[in-house]
């Protein structure tokens, strides 16, 4: 029997302001807190319940967040740039040099930036990578030797095998219960 969602109980306002505040921020622990479920219901819900669109829409939004973000920090490169270039021309070496500093700051933290991406994209990429082997069999319903037989098939499709001879397993019969 599927288990029940005690979040999905509570009425259809309560798991939309639920999830507004999961999407806002609040964490599982106090979200289950504040609208008195254990962070295992909270996390049952999430998994399985939230709509993709409330998920896509935030998203969306952090995605608009960070392009803001980086919006502001070309802007500060732009001004600093222009204050170089004016106090240069001067021979204000001082205010030049202040903001070639300043340059050098807003760079290194596009820097930090892009590596934190590379850093998600790659955990992105190995997770899609994961899920692409990661397949749900009710293993019990095969016998001994298919179960050996579909591990070996796994390890051979996977790399991890070393071409080992398969053919001790010809003999064996398979019947299928649909």
């Amino acid at each position: 029997m599927p288990q029940v969602c005690k979040v999905c109980q509570m009425g259809r306002k309560t798991v939309q302001k639920l999830e507004q505040d999961y999407v806002g921020g609040l964490s599982k622990s106090g979200i289950a807190r504040q609208y008195g479920v254990s962070c295992n219901s909270v996390e049952y819900h999430l998994n399985n319940h939230l709509p993709a669109k409330v998920a896509k829409g935030a998203e969306l939004q952090l995605t608009e967040d960070g392009f803001n973000l980086l919006q502001r920090i070309d802007k500060l490169l732009v001004r600093t740039e222009r204050i170089f270039l004016r106090n240069y021309r001067k021979q204000n070496d001082r205010l030049a040099l202040e903001a070639l500093n300043s340059q050098r700051g807003s760079l290194e933290l596009l820097a930090k930036i892009s590596i934190e991406l590379h850093k998600i994209k790659l955990l992105e990429l190995e997770q899609k990578q994961h899920e692409r082997f990661d397949v749900h069999i009710p293993l019990e319903r095969l016998t001994k030797k298919e179960q050996e037989l579909y591990f070996h098939l796994l390890m051979k499709l996977m790399g991890d095998s070393d071409d080992s001879n398969l053919s001790e397993y010809t003999d064996l019969e398979f019947s299928v219960n649909i």
